[in-house]
């Protein structure tokens, strides 16, 4: 297992696409270091309460849309793909498109949010 996933994550790095782990409700980000460069964002910011907070200024208010998106997103479907306009702090605005995997509770409440984001303005 750990030894496809190598693979797997090498494969998403080597085709352009980032990885990400967003902790619903608990407001923690986690990504790999291309996610970094999609969005960019400087990869110093490595704590994941810090790294939830400059993404969320930075996706403004599609933030808030995609997080009611999730919620209303019928128990039985855990896929959702979205587009949106990112503006890193100091950058300029930058065109992501992302695919996740929703987990959810026991409550079908979602709980995690796992995916893959590219650049689409390049």
């Amino acid at each position: 297992l750990r030894e496809a996933n190598e693979r797997i994550t090498a494969a998403l790095e080597g085709a352009e696409f980032g990885m990400f782990e967003h902790v619903v409700g608990v407001g923690d980000v986690n990504w790999n270091a291309k996610n970094y460069e999609i969005l960019g964002i400087d990869p110093g910011v490595t704590d994941p309460a810090k790294l939830f907070a400059t993404w969320r200024e930075g996706a403004g208010e599609t933030f808030d849309k995609l997080m009611r998106d999730v919620a209303s997103i019928p128990p039985d479907k855990h896929t959702y793909s979205y587009e949106f306009v990112f503006q890193p702090p100091g950058g300029t605005p930058r065109r992501v498109c992302a695919n996740a995997f929703i987990e959810r509770d026991k409550d079908n409440r979602p709980t995690r949010i796992l995916g893959i984001t590219r650049r689409i303005d390049v």
